[in-house]
């Protein structure tokens, strides 16, 4: 018993370019070039903004706030949103040690 396969003129095309370019590619530094041996090192650094600072006073009266509105809408985003803000700025500050 014979078995036909069909194969058509642009997938032997495409598995021909494929490997052509797999065997002639260079590598990811060749192909990016190569950088003079006194070039500076570049070096990123991620930092947060600076925190504002609060007194008491304030901060006695945001959780006033907050408890009240809490206590006129127990569904209310805002207090979600205060947490968040807090844990960021928790975050920021372990990173800036």
């Amino acid at each position: 018993m014979r078995s036909v396969v069909q194969i058509s003129w642009p997938s032997i095309g495409l598995t021909l370019a494929a490997s052509l370019l797999a065997s002639s590619a260079a590598t990811r530094s060749e192909a990016m070039g190569s950088f003079p041996h006194d070039a500076p090192d570049v070096v990123v650094q991620t930092r947060c903004p600076p925190l504002r600072s609060y007194d008491a006073a304030a901060l006695k009266r945001a959780g006033a706030e907050l408890r009240g509105l809490l206590a006129a809408n127990p569904a209310a985003v805002t207090p979600g949103m205060v947490a968040d803000y807090k844990l960021l700025r928790d975050q920021c500050r372990a990173y800036a040690k």
